[in-house]
């Protein structure tokens, strides 16, 4: 699928951002709206899906990557979302456990915030990186805590 820079769900990634960045309470008074497999499927799956479609080859030609000056900001607003709504599934209320769950979130944050960077610097090849670790993120986290998906 080639790149469109087109925010798929940027509504309900915005909503999310504002929620994290208006809440005052502490982490312990956060109260998820909805379950954990609609805030994957509504939220992190669009951002996650973003990044992924930033670096497409196939047979060995590059046939979906941002082109335009806006193309690249709607990247890097993707990673920077994605890196921020991800913090939320480590808080206690969203996380299975403090081991396995916060290590695997972590990775997907950190692949966020690469993507970001490779935004940030146009670098194709490292877009291409950040999405490899974001998808080796999510199946680890998916083997250990989902594996029915697919």
């Amino acid at each position: 699928m080639p790149f469109t820079g087109k925010p798929r769900s940027m509504g309900m990634l915005c909503g999310a951002l504002l929620l994290a960045a208006s809440c005052s309470r502490s982490a312990s008074d956060y109260e998820p709206i909805v379950e954990l497999k609609e805030f994957m499927n509504s939220v992190i799956e669009p951002a996650s899906e973003d990044i992924f479609d930033a670096a497409v080859w196939i047979n060995g030609e590059l046939v979906g990557a941002p082109q335009s000056e806006e193309d690249w900001a709607h990247l890097r607003g993707h990673a920077i979302a994605l890196a921020e709504v991800a913090s939320l599934l480590k808080l206690p209320q969203r996380a299975k456990d403090q081991a396995g769950w916060i290590v695997r979130t972590q990775a997907m944050i950190d692949a966020a915030i690469a993507a970001r960077q490779a935004a940030e610097a146009k670098n194709q090849d490292a877009v291409f990186q950040a999405g490899s670790a974001l998808y080796s993120s999510c199946e680890a986290c998916h083997q250990l805590y989902a594996p029915n998906i697919r």
